[in-house]
């Protein structure tokens, strides 16, 4: 338990603050991110994996998409963000932060739509 309530206790202090304003900075890295061609391409081998291994099922075909795109997009996003203190580590906790914050504003709601299609396998959305 002590190991755990540490690593809270360290992510949390590791988290950047977010504005409103912060929040579509981000929003628009993560978006020019996502969009580069060779993440498009590896999302698009995930969505065709996934569609060759699970015809028929659409509940394991999302499983299996979520298991490889939250990882490509923790790593892609994470990476763009870095400049605001964002880790591997942290890049999940404030991707979050970011979406809720950005679900709040008009202005970015669909910027942070853009990015949950993303994660959801909707390239190009």
């Amino acid at each position: 338990q002590v190991e755990c309530s540490s690593s809270i206790k360290s992510l949390t202090r590791a988290l950047p603050t977010i504005t409103p304003e912060l929040a579509g900075q981000m929003v628009d890295k993560a978006i020019a991110a996502l969009e580069d061609e060779e993440t498009k391409k590896k999302v698009e081998g995930i969505l065709t994996k996934a569609k060759e291994a699970e015809p028929d099922d659409q509940v394991k075909r999302q499983t299996m998409m979520m298991q490889e795109l939250l990882p490509l997009a923790k790593n892609v996003v994470g990476d763009s963000w870095k400049d605001w203190g964002v880790t591997e580590e942290n890049a999940m906790a404030v991707m979050m932060q970011v979406q809720m914050m950005a679900m709040m504003s008009p202005e970015l709601q669909p910027k942070a739509a853009k990015v949950m299609n993303f994660f959801q396998g909707q390239v190009g959305a």
